[in-house]
């Protein structure tokens, strides 16, 4: 499975007022990207400003990164400085009813470290692991590709990764 994680760099500035805005302007956004979305996602879940997405396949999971990444935060009424972030890895993971959201949610290791790779990520930026990289390589049929920036200390000091720019 291809998994995305999202936050948004200033979202823990905004004031009461603008938080209420970012709710209902930022989520709406996303909710219609991901209806116009050639595939849906086998989950996808918010937290504040964090966003926690899983897909079949690689290329579906680059396609939202890229759209996420060109939201015009100004044009929906938030501060132009916002950006977003996001983190790509694929990997196994493990399909399990979460007993506190009631529905089913994803699990495992690689769940753990394309989290790591979000925080790590320059905002405006799709940051990608090896393995999300190779599978798009692999893949025929889309525009996408994978610039190498580097080994890259992933958030709170999980490992060294080898990290790509989606492009």
């Amino acid at each position: 499975m291809s998994m995305l994680f999202a936050d948004v760099k200033g979202f823990s500035g905004l004031s009461e007022e603008q938080s209420r805005k970012f709710f209902r302007a930022f989520l709406s956004e996303v909710a219609r990207i991901l209806k116009e979305a050639p595939s849906q996602p086998a989950f996808c879940n918010t937290w504040g400003d964090g966003l926690f997405v899983v897909f079949e396949k690689s290329t579906d999971c680059a396609a939202l990164a890229s759209r996420l990444t060109r939201i015009n935060f100004e044009r929906l009424g938030l501060p132009p400085e916002m950006a977003i972030r996001v983190g790509l890895h694929t990997g196994p993971v493990y399909p399990a009813k979460d007993p506190v959201i009631g529905k089913n949610n994803y699990f495992g290791a690689n769940v753990n470290r394309a989290a790591r790779i979000e925080p790590v990520t320059a905002p405006g930026c799709a940051y990608a692991s090896e393995q999300f990289a190779a599978m798009l390589a692999v893949t025929p049929g889309h525009n996408f590709r994978c610039e190498f920036i580097g080994k890259e200390e992933l958030a709170k000091n999980y490992d060294q990764y080898r990290l790509y720019r989606l492009m």
